[in-house]
């Protein structure tokens, strides 16, 4: 099966892969969909790459080289950016389309090292809206380069050097979501908190996840208002 799938997680992919689903949401609520594109209350993709595509280091065939990709632009479902989203213009318009939505999701999946990910969350975590996810993606990633650290060990060789770098420099996403749970006003406070457990409405429900403990949930207002009425509560939960 692996085998014989379409290799599209790579370059925009996953963005390409929910940009097909709210496709699927135009036949479903036409009257939501006017003139050939989506309508400002309909769901939309905000993607962002800082890197040009010819500097982009990922596998071919990648998303955003699937016709589809185009179509979706041309449809209003997805609007590609090439620019950083810290800076005041990128947040300024993440906050008009913020605005105008009903829900909010965050997916970071760009740079996987632990301090840029925590200004991200800091910037970003903001949006989300109330029962919505900030994702922090592949946090499993810092786990994976310790096991490839031993690895190399056993057999007298050097890590990776990107494994290396997160292992003793820079740290990862585990790390980034870690330190936003103990220190961050928002999970002080109740507004977030980290969507653990097996249960089938948990992100976590499955066997397996590329992102444990990277599911940052927005709390309603009065149950993180009920959750810190005894007094602070720490990131810890």
């Amino acid at each position: 099966m692996c085998q014989r799938c379409p290799r599209l997680a790579s370059g925009g992919g996953s963005a390409l892969y929910m940009g097909m689903i709210l496709r699927l949401l135009r036949v479903s609520e036409p009257a939501r969909y006017r003139d050939g594109r989506f309508s400002a209350l309909f769901p939309r993709i905000l993607t962002y790459d800082v890197l040009p595509v010819s500097q982009r280091q990922c596998a071919s065939p990648r998303g955003f080289d699937s016709p589809h990709w185009a179509s979706l632009k041309k449809e209003g479902v997805i609007e590609e950016r090439r620019a950083d989203v810290t800076s005041p213009e990128e947040l300024e318009l993440i906050r008009k389309y913020a605005t105008d939505a009903r829900a909010v999701l965050v997916i970071d999946d760009g740079d996987h090292y632990a301090g840029l990910l925590i200004q991200h969350i800091e910037l970003l975590s903001g949006f989300v809206t109330e029962g919505s996810f900030y994702l922090v993606q592949d946090t499993r990633l810092d786990r994976t380069c310790r096991a490839q650290a031993a690895h190399a060990r056993a057999r007298k060789g050097l890590a990776w050097p990107y494994c290396r770098s997160i292992i003793n420099e820079r740290g990862g996403p585990a790390r980034a979501a870690r330190f936003i749970e103990c220190v961050s006003p928002g999970f002080r406070n109740g507004s977030f908190s980290v969507a653990r457990g097996r249960g089938g409405s948990s992100p976590e429900g499955w066997v397996l996840t590329q992102h444990p403990g990277g599911w940052l949930k927005r709390r309603d207002p009065q149950f993180a208002a009920k959750a810190t009425a005894g007094g602070p509560q720490g990131g810890r939960r």
